[in-house]
């Protein structure tokens, strides 16, 4: 081969590179068991020397050139990853370029925010890198169920869970507001509550005497609100705690429910078609709001994390000796209070609640519905057959 001296010659056998030496009328060939390449045989070229040495400085000389190799083959492995994920960063449709895109319209928001969206990120690209899902067309819909499991089996809680399921809902809808699909793949598996059935035996909702007891001793005024609203709206918890000030209509005394804000401080679309809705601002509710100053539409009206109201009304239950029910139970006590006054059940559960239909209403809360007993059908009592 060439660029070597005339006594020495590489030359190739079955695919491995062979060495040929003459020095002083002695000839010698030798197998380096080394299969051609042009990495190879540079290093031959350059180790001549130790390959037609000792059988110790063959071996050593091998050893050598495979780290060698090994060292080039992870360099270009990781040169051809970072090629990858250069391209794939670069591509609209790929998950991190939607991230990017969506923290950056994000960036505006306040610092705590930001980082709580910065985490929620992180924990979604976890689990894209962990199953190998790098753009959007590859995320299907099986793969929400293998998302919550993949949390579950690293100990978190349903309400962490939730909360990165918001995130990723999220970031779908936002793919799907900018053309980048046309449907959002992913759907948010339910969690087992405490309390799954409000016919449960455990559940027991607040009477209206207790309410109003409630109410009244509430020295915290936000949780003095929050009591008031969630009682006498029936709106779930998270919708409450979305609500801003351009959601009043004093006006027409109505407040329009079109989010939700999740435990961990995602605001996401309400739980399902119906619960979108626009509800009464009964006069309890409207004395205490328009008492607010709602000069700026965008502010939310309850400032306090859920967790923080929720310490208030457990020590405000504790101090009255009652057993200590959720947030969540405020929405059950509005509608047995209701509907055991009297009033209708398509206003209490479709209109206020944001059920789907009556059958839903009822299959939950008939038992509350007054048991008024008198004659039916009287007309028929002096028809003679």
């Amino acid at each position: 081969m060439k660029n070597l001296p005339k006594n020495r010659n590489i030359y190739i056998q079955k695919g491995r590179f062979y060495v040929d030496h003459q020095k002083d009328g002695e000839r010698i060939r030798r197998s380096t068991g080394i299969k051609k390449s042009a990495l190879a045989f540079d290093f031959i070229r350059k180790n001549y020397d130790r390959f037609i040495g000792s059988k110790a400085e063959l071996e050593k000389a091998r050893r050598d050139y495979y780290e060698l190799e090994n060292s080039q083959v992870d360099r270009q492995l990781r040169k051809t990853e970072n090629e990858l994920k250069l391209i794939k960063n670069s591509s609209e449709f790929s998950f991190d370029s939607v991230i990017n895109n969506l923290l950056q319209e994000k960036s505006f928001l306040k610092d705590k925010t930001i980082k709580l969206y910065g985490v929620m990120s992180n924990a979604v690209s976890d689990f894209l890198e962990y199953k190998g899902i790098h753009y959007l067309p590859d995320f299907k819909r099986h793969h929400s169920v293998e998302f919550v499991q993949f949390f579950k089996d690293k100990g978190l809680k349903d309400s962490s869970i939730s909360g990165y399921c918001s995130f990723l809902k999220m970031l779908f809808r936002y793919a799907v507001n900018n053309d980048l699909i046309s449907k959002n793949p992913f759907y948010m598996p339910r969690f087992k509550q405490q309390y799954d059935n409000v016919n449960d035996e455990k559940f027991t909702p607040f009477s209206l005497e207790e309410i109003l007891e409630l109410i009244k001793n509430a020295n915290d005024e936000e949780l003095r609100l929050f009591l008031i609203v969630a009682f006498f709206t029936g709106a779930r918890t998270g919708e409450i705690f979305a609500l801003t000030f351009g959601d009043l209509d004093f006006e027409n005394r109505q407040i329009r429910i079109n989010k939700t804000l999740s435990d961990v401080g995602i605001v996401d679309s309400p739980k399902t078609k119906t619960s979108n809705r626009t509800i009464d601002m009964l006069s309890i509710v409207y004395k205490e709001l328009i008492k607010l100053d709602a000069s700026d539409k965008n502010k939310r009206i309850f400032r306090r994390s859920r967790s923080m109201i929720r310490i208030k009304f457990n020590d405000l239950q504790e101090k009255l000796g009652y057993n200590i029910r959720r947030l969540y139970d405020t929405r059950h006590s509005f509608a047995s209070v209701m509907l055991s006054r009297g009033e209708e059940p398509m206003w209490v559960g479709c209109k206020m609640m944001g059920h789907k239909d009556l059958n839903e209403t009822y299959r939950s809360y008939a038992k509350y519905l007054p048991k008024e007993v008198k004659q039916r059908a009287v007309f028929l009592n002096d028809i003679v057959i």
